[in-house]
């Protein structure tokens, strides 16, 4: 064997360790290590003023980790980290529109995102919202409906109200726990 035989060889095995070493990278993931947590959720009927409540949801899209419920319309942190949230909401003709993404309490005063449109015409119209948020395990989000009856939502079949979220980076304290999740 020559010499360059040998630098050839030693060139394509360092080649090889490079390549499988960043293959390997990328199968460490969220995705592949359990840290997942993702929603969609959409809602299929109008949502009328008058009583103080979250907005809930009748149709589930994707609701990976199960940390959403829908019947509460509020999403539980389980993995701490950064997420990114978005919503959509259409106005109700005659009606004004104002939603709140809020974190935890409204006692708390930790609205983080609205939509409002105080016209009053008869034309419907869509507002969405999106925003990245630091959520600690526990945190809850979720959507406030005004309470007035002045106020309302529009959908239907179309299902034009949505909410989706999802978990962009674990912070350190998940990557180091246990990967067992139930």
């Amino acid at each position: 064997q020559t010499p360059l035989m040998t630098i050839i060889c030693v060139s394509c095995l360092l080649g090889l360790i490079i390549y499988l070493g960043s293959v390997a990278s990328f199968s460490i993931s969220p995705m592949t290590t359990g840290l997942r947590s993702a929603v969609s959720a959409t809602h299929s009927s109008s949502i009328l003023g008058g009583t103080q409540r979250a907005v809930t949801f009748d149709h589930l899209l994707v609701n990976i980790g199960e940390d959403f419920n829908p019947e509460t319309g509020t999403f539980r942190c389980r993995l701490p980290g950064a997420y990114y949230f978005s919503f959509t909401v259409g106005k109700f003709p005659k009606k004004m529109l104002s939603i709140m993404l809020v974190k935890n309490g409204m006692e708390v005063g930790e609205v983080r995102a609205m939509v409002f449109n105080e016209d009053m015409s008869r034309r419907r119209e869509m507002q969405s919202q999106s925003l990245l948020l630091s959520l600690k395990r526990g945190d809850s989000v979720w959507l406030y409906s005004q309470q007035d009856d002045g106020y309302a939502v529009y959908s239907n079949q179309g299902r034009y109200t949505t909410f989706s979220g999802f978990l962009v980076y674990p912070d350190g304290e998940s990557m180091n726990r246990d990967r067992t999740y139930p």
